[in-house]
């Protein structure tokens, strides 16, 4: 009996080690790439949190031909952390944390936001190899 409690003890204290770390990687934001795919002129606002406090906010204009439907957003924030964007394109609001999908050795990215047809968004985050 005191050898099963020995051993369920150990157990307990090894596993606790590997699922006691719940610390997210920091990011950096190094660029966002809006898109507006729809028939129609969109305004679409981006803010960015970082720990529950804005750090950005800015609406733009996206256009329906080539050279207005598309924006980039160069280094929105400085420095690291964990950030919240959101994008509001008036009857919809996105948000994402980029440090879920960042990999600890790369925490730069760029991040791509697009308006689509059907009433639909899409978002994809880009590895950068440095910032």
């Amino acid at each position: 009996m005191r050898r099963r409690t020995c051993l369920c003890l150990c157990a307990g204290i090894l596993s606790s080690g590997c699922l006691g770390q719940t610390d997210q990687p920091t990011t950096k934001i190094s660029w966002i790439h809006l898109e507006n795919n729809r028939d129609e002129a969109r305004h679409v606002t981006v803010f960015i949190e970082r720990n529950d406090e804005e750090v950005f906010r800015e609406t733009y204009q996206l256009g329906t031909s080539v050279e207005q439907s598309t924006r980039r957003v160069d280094d929105p924030v400085k420095g690291t952390g964990h950030y919240t964007v959101y994008f509001d394109i008036g009857d919809q609001v996105v948000h994402l944390h980029p440090s879920e999908y960042a990999d600890v050795t790369d925490p730069c990215v760029g991040i791509q936001y697009a308006v689509r047809d059907q009433e639909t968004t899409k978002f994809e985050l880009k590895p950068i190899g440095e910032c």
